[in-house]
């Protein structure tokens, strides 16, 4: 059993407009992410937003605020492993449309058959994305809280994981699930989500 977390705090700056809505395939992001969330098992989903955002996430999504101003990524994280109540801590950002039900479900099993504190994916290029991972509630909120209060840290998200047992999971473990290659492409700019448009007319 798990607990999921939509991080949908950003300022947006790079797109142009709020990310959580926009819309792509028929849907916002932010309830695209939910679904997939949702088909993954979590036993419930909410949303994790900056004190500052105007982000309107669905009224079916519970809401949750950053507890840390200024502290990115790293501060909905925090507010996520506070705000759950099983051991499990899934997280996932809103601007991963293709992200998937089965990745969710392999980065939980590899987490659960592990000995670590969290699950992270490689994408093709073997750069980590933690914002759509899995983590151990106590050990990583335990880490996150040091971070966060100590002035002189990083409150870059590999700054949270490198203090964490980590199981990684290659592009080859998932590589044979549907459409892999783009599970993890991120839509930060209006041409990244244009170019993800594109790929979905050419699955179609």
């Amino acid at each position: 059993m798990f607990e999921a977390f939509i991080l949908a705090g950003g300022m947006s700056s790079r797109m142009g407009r709020d990310k959580a809505s926009v819309e792509f395939e028929g849907e916002t992001l932010i309830e695209r992410t939910a679904n997939t969330l949702k088909e993954a098992g979590a036993t419930s989903v909410s949303v994790v937003l900056s004190k500052r955002s105007e982000t309107v996430a669905p009224d079916a999504l519970p809401v949750i605020r950053d507890e840390f101003q200024d502290a990115g990524a790293l501060a909905g994280i925090h507010a996520a492993l506070k705000a759950c109540g099983s051991s499990i801590t899934f997280v996932a950002a809103c601007d991963l449309p293709f992200a998937s039900a089965d990745l969710a479900k392999l980065l939980i099993d590899a987490l659960e058959r592990s000995g670590a504190d969290c699950a992270i994916p490689a994408q093709p290029d073997g750069r980590l994305q933690p914002l759509f991972g899995a983590y151990r509630r106590d050990p990583t909120l335990r880490a996150a809280d040091r971070i966060l209060v100590d002035t002189e840290a990083s409150n870059a998200v590999a700054n949270l994981t490198n203090r964490l047992r980590m199981r990684t999971m290659s592009f080859e473990e998932y590589s044979a699930l549907a459409n892999a290659d783009r599970l993890l492409f991120n839509v930060n700019t209006p041409q990244e989500l244009e170019q993800a448009a594109r790929d979905t007319d050419c699955r179609i």
